[in-house]
């Protein structure tokens, strides 16, 4: 999405991401938002599950994008998604600021995840695999979701849960930066 807005709402409505690949050098190998907006909402489901990227497996937002899952019975999965960099000169060509977040991925100023009134979000079993280069490899943050300098994560009368995901890096689940 550039400069977008995706509303998924409805009881039983469900979109799926799955099975898809960024290029080497790209990011969000299930969904990419740039200044864009994403909301799941009035019990819809969105499920991003066994995408590949080199930065933001799962989901890449970036430059003031929203992620907004809101009301009871609403669901995100963002599941065995893969920051696959088989060299470090991958890694680099994405910047530094796209790094880690084999779930998720938010960066850029202003990116922001919101999780209201009743809604789950589960960010499971995601991984980060380096192969080459031990000093990109130690850069590679928060196997569930990274959140770099900027952004910001609320979780009011909801549910974020994050559970078996692995980084090369810091925090296998949750890494913030300032």
């Amino acid at each position: 999405l550039l400069k977008s807005t995706m509303t998924i709402t409805g009881l039983g409505t469900l979109v799926m991401l799955s099975k898809n690949i960024a290029p080497h050098k790209g990011g969000g190998g299930g969904l990419y938002a740039w200044q864009s907006t994403v909301m799941v909402t009035n019990g819809a489901h969105l499920d991003i599950s066994e995408n590949k990227a080199c930065g933001g497996g799962g989901i890449l937002l970036a430059d003031n994008s929203k992620l907004r899952v809101e009301g009871r019975e609403s669901e995100l999965i963002v599941g065995r998604n893969i920051i696959r960099c088989d060299a470090g000169a991958d890694a680099r060509m994405i910047g530094i600021k796209q790094m880690g977040g084999a779930g998720i991925l938010a960066t850029g100023d202003g990116t922001s995840i919101s999780v209201k009134d009743q809604a789950k979000v589960f960010v499971m079993h995601n991984t980060i695999y380096i192969s080459l280069d031990r000093r990109i490899a130690a850069l590679q943050p928060g196997g569930g979701s990274s959140l770099h300098h900027g952004t910001s994560l609320t979780v009011q009368d909801a549910e974020i849960n994050f559970v078996g995901n692995t980084a090369t890096g810091s925090a296998g689940g949750l890494a913030f930066f300032s």
